[in-house]
């Protein structure tokens, strides 16, 4: 008995699909000859390193020279810009342990100022002073850390005065020291 055969459809099953992926991909190549996309060849607008102008060497005498000129006369012109007005200034204070951390930021650029801490319970005074200094949105005060062997057990009243030039800031916050 002769068992019938498929081996001649089976065979014009893959020759069609060869010849379809064939014209797939001879579609794919037409396209991109005529948008002009090669996958070997870079792009005429995109900088490469090897094409750019960046000069990638460590910064040279004079540059780090401009640079730093820059930076002081931005802090300068940022100073004279807040004359005679009131600056805004945060304060926050966290009990760590054994010491207060005080947290500060102020609504200026500058880093020629002063901060003045005063903190106060009942007939007792502790005060603290700081410099300024710029970060890149605002200042700060360089901080304040006040070990609570000096500040007895009880709510105290701190207040924070800053003073950049002739403008002036204060803000006031209370602790409970436990």
């Amino acid at each position: 008995m002769k068992i019938p055969s498929n081996n001649k459809y089976l065979t014009k099953k893959i020759v069609i699909s060869i010849l379809l992926l064939l014209a797939v991909f001879g579609l794919i190549a037409a396209v991109m000859f005529i948008m002009h996309i090669n996958p070997f060849t870079t792009n005429k607008n995109m900088t490469t390193l090897e094409n750019s102008s960046i000069n990638f060497d460590s910064p040279t005498d004079e540059e780090i020279e401009a640079g730093t000129i820059i930076k002081k006369d931005s802090l300068e012109n940022t100073d004279k810009s807040d004359t005679n007005q009131e600056i805004t200034v945060s304060l926050e204070a966290i009990q760590n342990g054994d010491k207060v951390v005080f947290s500060t930021l102020i609504q200026a650029i500058s880093n020629n100022g002063n901060c003045s801490l005063t903190i106060t319970s009942n007939n007792e005074t502790v005060t603290e002073t700081s410099d300024v200094f710029a970060n890149p949105s605002s200042s700060s005060c360089k901080g304040f850390s006040v070990e609570t062997s000096r500040l007895p057990k009880g709510l105290w009243v701190a207040t924070l005065t800053v003073n950049i030039g002739s403008s002036k800031g204060v803000n006031t916050t209370n602790i409970n020291i436990e």
